[in-house]
């Protein structure tokens, strides 16, 4: 996980001197001392990850480690002041090229702390070739890391990973590399609980466990140490660590709704999608940037590039579901705005509904696209001239073609610019219509032998207009009965949404073409 710190809108240019061999075939061979890594721009990058979450490094830099007794091996870039302001991410693998297994890994040594260098412990076997591998997850920028070799020990939990939350579990992983079949215990309670306190578990026999019966968005923490028995002992107490449950996202917005990303934890109702599966993706920039120059870090949401050469965007978010009716329209407002973090912006997006959280959602009306985006306003600025101030607005409107559950998303598609795009703020209002036309007054049927489309209505249909799951019109037909049939035979088969027009009012169905 990852703050955007103040530092990758001032980079700080550091010079090293030495090079690391670039993929897994030519890593070079290190033993015990320090080395340095010039520029994370090895041409082979990360697949297997083993320093928690899915995001794969397009670069690293890769190293071998073959011990000549078994032991304990600290591999670390957590080294001050020379590393001050980094931000590494290391993998520990064992086996070959092309079928490496994760021993251990690590992003960040004190995340809530600010400090985003990387540590890790590991035992090892003597005669056994470990590869230690930096990536360009978050930077590409050099740094010193040091190799130190020590005697077997009960070695730490590590590496905490959150498999998955709800609003009353918590799902945690670690990463074990000890030998033999340690056990595990952890004390549990409120954030701030102190330990002793605490609900105790222990002869965990896997590196997971699952926290259950928690309170919906409320913060926890864990302390944790493996029981390795025999000459090693106990490990040493980890913690506290913190956690927190999901919100409960069972309800659906209300309107007027409006999300400034204040808080963080609304994010939990919201969704995200690595479309190409690669870095640059959405973040949360939490409380770390001055945009305005009024003295208080603002949030917001944002695609940032990992490294200048990395700057391709294919990256979706979506607001948190939205019922809609076909009676009413909704006005879709967002403020946003780019920064020059390498080059000039030339930053783009798209602006759709949709009526699920996927790029392969089955309906997905396009609303607005957005090209040219240049940085507007200046970063700090305290005299209006700020980026927040001179932000840019798109304002669409838009009527469903079915009564349901949507979503506003938003898709980063910028090709040609390793710059930011940032998003401030989402509104969306409701416009109340005329009333719908009552369910008990209207009926359909379609004839699939004969592809006709009946409707019947107790009062005079004015109107029929036909939308495809993409919200493109394919039919639209006006009428003067209150019976009618409509020929289907040239619609193409699939889902489609219905809305016809009765005495003023509105009635909207779903059909299946086939």
């Amino acid at each position: 996980m990852k703050k955007i710190t103040l530092f990758l809108f001032c980079f700080l240019i550091f010079s090293y001197a030495g090079i690391a061999q670039d993929t897994c075939a030519f890593a070079t061979a290190i033993t015990a001392g320090t080395h340095t890594v010039t520029t994370v721009d090895g041409t082979e990058g990360t697949t297997v990850i083993c320093a928690g979450g899915t995001t794969t490094g397009a670069a690293a830099e890769w190293y071998t480690y073959t011990p000549i007794a078994s032991g304990s091996a600290t591999v670390s870039s957590n080294i001050l002041p020379a590393n001050a302001n980094g931000d590494t991410r290391l993998h520990i693998y064992e086996g070959t090229c092309g079928a490496l297994v994760c021993v251990t890994g690590n992003d960040d040594v004190d995340y809530p702390g600010g400090n985003y260098l990387s540590e890790a412990t590991f035992n090892t076997t003597a005669n056994t070739t470990y590869y230690i591998v930096w990536d360009n997850r978050w930077s590409s920028f050099g740094f010193d890391f040091t190799l130190t070799e020590a005697a077997a020990v009960c070695v730490d939990p590590s590496t905490f990973v959150a498999n998955g939350s709800t609003s009353t579990t918590f799902d945690l992983g670690w990463t074990d590399t000890n030998t033999g079949t340690p056990t595990w215990e952890i004390e549990w309670g409120l954030d701030a609980f102190t330990q002793g306190t605490g609900t105790l578990v222990s002869n965990i026999a896997t590196p997971s466990y699952v926290f259950m019966g928690l309170s919906p968005n409320t913060n926890y923490d864990f302390f944790i140490r493996t029981n390795c028995g025999g000459s090693n002992g106990d490990s040493s107490w980890v913690g506290p660590i913190g956690f927190r449950s999901a919100r409960d996202c069972s309800a659906s917005a209300a309107f007027p709704f409006s999300q400034s990303f204040a808080d963080g934890t609304i994010l939990d109702c919201w969704a995200f999608e690595d479309t190409d599966m690669i870095s640059p993706v959405w973040s949360f920039n939490t409380d770390t940037n001055d945009l305005d120059g009024d003295g208080t870090n603002d949030n917001f949401m944002v695609v940032f590039p990992q490294a200048a050469t990395e700057v391709a965007k294919n990256d979706w978010i979506f607001s948190k579901k939205m019922d809609m009716t076909t009676v009413n329209s909704y006005g879709i407002d967002v403020l946003y705005n780019a920064f020059d973090l390498n080059t000039v912006s030339d930053e783009s997006f798209e602006l759709y509904i949709t009526d699920g959280t996927s790029s392969t959602a089955l309906y997905q009306s396009l609303l607005g696209t957005y090209t040219g985006i240049t940085q507007s306003g200046v970063f700090g600025d305290n005299t209006g001239n700020d980026l927040v101030t001179q932000a840019y607005t798109a304002s669409v409107t838009f009527t469903p073609p079915s009564d349901g559950t949507y979503y506003v998303a938003m898709r980063a598609t910028t090709t040609n610019s390793a710059n930011l795009l940032m998003l401030f703020n989402l509104s969306v209002s409701e416009t109340l219509g005329v009333e719908e036309f009552g369910a008990d007054n209207f009926k359909h049927f379609i004839n699939y032998d004969t592809s006709v489309l009946t409707i019947e209505a107790s009062e005079n249909m004015s109107d029929f207009v036909l939308y495809n799951s993409l919200g493109q019109q394919v039919l639209n037909s006006k009428l003067s009965s209150k019976v009618h049939e409509l020929d289907l035979s040239n619609i193409d088969a699939g889902i489609y949404f219905a809305k016809v027009g009765i005495e003023n009012k509105t009635k909207s169905f779903k059909i299946l073409v086939k």
